[in-house]
């Protein structure tokens, strides 16, 4: 309804793209909810163009179909086509009539925030907390909004009877009031009329040790987002010439990446068969994370569905309630990640998702400079004890690619063929060109 505005007089309707729709009363460029649902066994996603009752008979009983507290720009439901969040929605599971009880009585009694929305999932809620105003989703502010979302799921969630909270993303979906629980019957929706609409500063006062610091509310709350590391594009275009060529001119989603070992492939998929750390909220993003790790490991598309499905049996034996099964459907719908964006999930992130915690390299109680000094000295003084030893290796840098190609092709000027040969975009190329060595001698024809 923010949305919405009225026609002056004598103004005429508007009326964009179809005679269909009657968008009179809107603003032009609004940014759209995306309803994710399923229709034949195939996955669809929906635009909510209008807030009308034709939208409200599309979901009734429909077997599934889920929705973000987000408005997107384009078709579908990503971080990169996020515009504005509305809301913080919370997955409770574990729970039965005392501990929702115990919940709402936390709620009065100041200990929870007070939610808007509590929706009977089937075999848990879901808890909204709607925003006072929405808030910009900047890349920059990505970080502290799933920050604070981390932080009221965990406070949430100790009324619930399992002991590991599934943290999710601020861009989580879920099943919408009105089509069905996995029971088949409909989902219940209900409304706190005198609940207040929340602020970023109130929702984390309740938040504890899991407190956003002041810089972090302060950077959410900015219209212009501040970022120190920000550089104009013409100065991007100076000091990273492959950059920009591939994510600028290219338009290319993700930048280079390291062609990890397959070897970390087959051990997150070891972890996964064996099953003694997999639970049961967190089966999907096990599945998930391996479909990820076959993206970092460049593992076909073929391997590593036959592998998932392999999976789902002993996954599904973990199922503690009826309605909450694993099947060959959350495999496809994990598969969904087998996608080059994906490649740099961080490593938090997947400990978050899975409740799994992997060990990093340890130092033995150093930190991060003594570590380093002492490995440099094990290099210097034992491994490598020939001071020249950097003589020969590592990759040669562009300029001396370029360098190394005009000196095999004398007087030559065509930079396109020096970026082809040199695998160089030419950008590059032409950044470390030597005109002098470009120039025909006298005796040349």
């Amino acid at each position: 309804m923010r949305n919405k505005r009225t026609v002056r007089e004598g103004e005429a309707p508007l009326q964009l793209s179809s005679p269909q729709i009657d968008y009179s009363g809107y603003r032009m460029w609004r940014y759209n909810p995306v309803i994710f649902y399923k229709e034949g066994g195939k996955a669809r996603h929906r635009l909510m163009l209008l807030d009308d009752e034709d939208t409200l008979r599309f979901l009734e009983n429909r077997e599934f179909a889920i929705m973000s507290p987000v408005t997107y720009v384009g078709r579908t439901n990503s971080y990169r086509n996020a515009r504005y969040l509305y809301a913080f929605a919370i997955d409770l599971d574990g729970v039965s009539i005392h501990e929702v009880r115990a919940l709402l009585r936390g709620m009065t009694t100041g200990v929870y925030p007070v939610a808007n929305i509590i929706v009977n999932s089937g075999h848990g809620v879901h808890v909204y907390y709607l925003l006072e105003s929405p808030v910009g989703m900047y890349e920059t502010r990505l970080n502290a909004l799933n920050k604070l979302k981390a932080g009221l799921t965990r406070i949430v969630w100790l009324v619930s009877k399992l002991d590991t909270p599934q943290v999710q993303s601020v861009v989580q979906g879920f099943r919408l009031p009105g089509t069905k629980t996995k029971f088949g019957k409909p989902i219940r929706a209900f409304w706190n009329r005198k609940a207040p609409l929340h602020t970023l500063e109130e929702l984390n006062s309740f938040l504890g040790i899991y407190k956003l610091s002041d810089e972090e509310i302060g950077q959410l709350n900015e219209k212009h987002p501040h970022n120190p590391a920000r550089v104009t594009l013409a100065e991007a275009k100076k000091r990273w010439p492959e950059w920009y060529a591939s994510r600028v001119i290219g338009r290319n989603r993700v930048g280079k990446k390291w062609n990890v070992n397959r070897g970390l492939y087959d051990w997150w998929l070891a972890k996964l068969r064996d099953g003694s750390e997999v639970t049961v909220h967190h089966r999907y993003w096990c599945v998930l994370t391996l479909v990820v790790y076959a993206v970092k490991c460049g593992i076909p598309r073929e391997e590593v569905l036959a592998d998932a499905l392999a999976l789902v049996p002993a996954f599904d034996r973990k199922t503690e309630t009826v309605d909450n099964p694993f099947s060959e459907d959350d495999v496809k719908d994990a598969m969904r990640a087998y996608d080059e964006q994906y490649c740099k999930w961080p490593l938090r992130v997947i400990e978050t998702t899975t409740g799994i915690r992997i060990e990093r390299n340890k130092r033995n109680g150093r930190d991060r400079e003594a570590h380093i000094k002492l490995m440099n000295f094990v290099r210097d003084s034992i491994t490598h004890t020939d001071e020249n030893w950097r003589k020969g290796n590592g990759r040669k840098s562009e300029e001396a690619n370029v360098r190394e190609w005009q000196q095999q092709h004398p007087g030559c000027k065509n930079k396109s063929l020096c970026a082809r040969e040199t695998g160089l975009t030419r950008p590059t190329v032409h950044r470390w060109w030597d005109e002098s060595k470009a120039v025909s001698s006298d005796n040349e024809e």
